[in-house]
């Protein structure tokens, strides 16, 4: 094999193998368990503090589970989205008040609207909801 079938052959194998890595961001928001979910075409990392909360989240709701989660928005420039939910504040369920949903990228337009207002949940003054698909747990 000559120098440069080897080197054309060893760069398709580089890029190929880095083509196959997982594209999945690594958690970049605060909680002790966390959640990957799909909404609509954005994706994030949610955290939770609370185990018994969380364990509850994965019996009830497999991979691939579609609900709304959501809590208080927590406004940090610094990530993706430019906020992340308050990992103390998270509830869930299949159906939502109306005036609390909302989605990722309704959200990132106007952070400091979803941090100053907003619905009471059982944990927040002030909470939202997003629906999403679940794609990963990570405890």
């Amino acid at each position: 094999m000559s120098k440069w079938m080897y080197c054309i052959t060893l760069l398709f194998l580089v890029f190929y193998v880095n083509c196959k890595k997982s594209t999945e961001p690594q958690p970049d928001v605060p909680g002790k368990y966390l959640i990957y979910v799909k909404n609509y075409s954005d994706k994030m990392w949610i955290g939770m503090n609370r185990e018994d909360d969380f364990q509850s989240l994965k019996k009830d709701y497999q991979t691939g589970s579609k609900l709304w989660i959501g809590g208080a928005v927590v406004k940090k420039p610094e990530l993706k989205y430019g906020f992340y939910f308050d990992p103390e504040t998270i509830t869930w369920g299949e159906i939502t008040v109306e005036g609390m949903q909302t989605t990722i990228q309704q959200i990132k337009s106007n952070v400091d609207y979803y941090v100053n207002n907003g619905f009471p949940n059982q944990y927040a003054e002030h909470a939202w909801y997003i629906a999403c698909e679940i794609l990963k747990y990570q405890d």
